[in-house]
């Protein structure tokens, strides 16, 4: 049977064998049968297989693309390697892998790495390969400027200082 030209004469429905179903739907040739078996592996496009023949059709690919969509809010920026559930889930964690330790940072690899060697980021927990994320936060609260009196979180500021100051040469002179 010829394959047809356009998608416009194929009925919606019909069955149609993966190879054809591809170059219909991918006219640039970017899916193949074994992209389209692979999706179906992963619960997205619905095959049918009549006499060890494997079929779908149109629609099915319609709604496999439907699936495939990525919100606009998880589309990875040039640089970025996590989206921010990913992100998400790394902070509701306490322990994280490397990756997911820069990735919290905002961090490349490369960058985290030098970082540590640095001594701005602490290194992974002894006999791990694991980063403990409060210990990350502490860091990156002390390289801020922020100081930690107790569990009270307070930022030392000029002003502050200047208070602090002012208060004790007033004690003096009094």
């Amino acid at each position: 049977m010829p394959i047809p030209l356009d998608r416009k004469d194929v009925d919606r429905n019909a069955p149609l064998r993966l190879n054809v179903a591809a170059r219909l739907a991918f006219p640039d040739g970017t899916m193949t049968v074994s992209d389209l078996q692979m999706e179906a592996a992963r619960g997205r496009l619905t095959i049918e297989k009549i006499a060890d023949k494997e079929f779908t059709t149109l629609e099915n690919l319609n709604k496999m693309r439907d699936l495939c969509r990525i919100p606009a809010n998880e589309i990875e920026h040039r640089g970025e390697k996590s989206s921010t559930r990913d992100l998400d889930k790394i902070a509701a964690a306490r322990l994280a892998s490397r990756n997911q330790a820069a990735a919290y940072c905002c961090l490349s690899l490369s960058a985290f790495s030098r970082w540590i060697k640095m001594g701005r980021l602490p290194s992974a927990i002894v006999g791990t390969t694991r980063w403990d994320l409060k210990a990350i936060d502490r860091a990156l609260d002390a390289l801020s400027g922020f100081q930690f009196i107790g569990s009270t979180q307070t930022a030392s500021t000029a002003l502050d200082e200047w208070r602090e100051r002012r208060a004790r040469h007033s004690e003096r002179s009094s």
